[in-house]
């Protein structure tokens, strides 16, 4: 989600290259294999913080919903159904007055995604209603700083936030994280691969940022507790943008989004920093997930008036699969 203080998550929808198993290693199997008729409750805990000289503060999450699995000529829909959101509190200077009624919405918002049958996403589909409750909410959220003296510098940053595009963006890199990311590795057992991947920008429409990546499987697990001790393997991926090519694209979104300035005052970029694990336990032979974890660390160094402003984020969002009959 992006926010005014400059709350950063990774967009990470990637394909991983294809990679050769060691010599001596077989690969395990990664193929995508769901079913129509599959249903699952699906629960995922975010929690964000946030550390500035201003302050700081905290934001978790906890939201639930109804997976269902439907036939599609082009390929699989899933179909999410029946949300609701469990908890949501703040705690210091990142609470913003209205974020509760936004992640209500978000969770309580039925959406499907259709993906082809090798399980790449296609597309993601709301309803008119759906997106505009969503967006009515995060007006609603936003009024208070588009009404701050200086805020037409951030017109730019509140359009994009009500985009389709943003709208869609968790939906996007959830399906990656459980499932897309790991389409055909070709891993074998203990076997790292380094590799350089192309990535949406997700600040900047049509832009990429080169990604380097380390992908591990790190080996077989049990799926859930007391249950078969090989069923699941146990996948984990790091990713850091390049820093030579996010700069220039950073530099960009304060200049597109903030004009260089807030509320008339000069800003400047002085360096950024960001690393994303994901940890993904699921099934090999069809890539029904079961368990992922996504951990964000963020460093942003701005200056304001010729005064250093560094800001820490940190983002981990744990995803837990309930399978009916499996």
């Amino acid at each position: 989600m992006r926010r005014l203080a400059l709350l950063l998550r990774t967009t990470l929808v990637v394909p991983l290259l294809l990679a050769t198993p060691l010599a001596g290693q077989q690969a395990v199997p990664l193929t995508f294999d769901w079913i129509p008729g599959m249903r699952a409750r699906v629960t995922t805990t975010t929690e964000q913080s946030r550390t500035t000289p201003m302050g700081g503060g905290s934001i978790r999450t906890v939201a639930s919903s109804l997976l269902t699995t439907e036939a599609h000529p082009r390929g699989l829909l899933l179909r999410h159904r029946r949300g609701e959101l469990i908890e949501a509190e703040a705690s210091g200077t990142t609470g913003i007055e209205g974020a509760g009624d936004v992640a209500r919405v978000l969770a309580e918002a039925p959406h499907d995604l259709l993906v082809d049958r090798s399980g790449r996403l296609l597309e993601v589909r709301r309803d008119a209603e759906t997106r505009a409750r969503l967006r009515a909410a995060l007006r609603e959220m936003l009024a208070p700083a588009s009404e701050t003296s200086g805020s037409e510098d951030l017109t730019g940053a509140l359009d994009r936030m009500l985009s389709d595009e943003a709208l869609d963006a968790d939906l996007r890199q959830s399906w990656s994280s459980a499932v897309e990311l790991w389409i055909d590795a070709g891993l074998a057992v203990g076997e790292t691969v380094t590799s350089v991947e192309e990535a949406p920008f997700p600040m900047l429409e049509n832009r990429a940022v080169m990604m380097e990546m380390e992908t591990t499987l790190e080996g077989y697990i049990p799926c859930v507790e007391g249950g078969a001790p090989e069923s699941c393997v146990r996948l984990r991926v790091v990713s850091t943008p390049d820093a030579k090519d996010v700069r220039p694209m950073m530099e960009e979104m304060l200049a597109r989004n903030f004009g260089g300035s807030v509320a008339g005052m000069p800003l400047e970029l002085e360096g950024f920093v960001q690393t994303s694990i994901v940890e993904a336990t699921v099934e090999p032979g069809t890539l029904v997930p079961h368990n992922v974890i996504v951990h964000s660390v963020a460093d942003l160094q701005l200056t304001l008036m010729g005064q250093s402003v560094p800001t820490h984020q940190e983002m981990t969002s744990v995803t837990t699969w309930a399978w009916e009959a499996r």
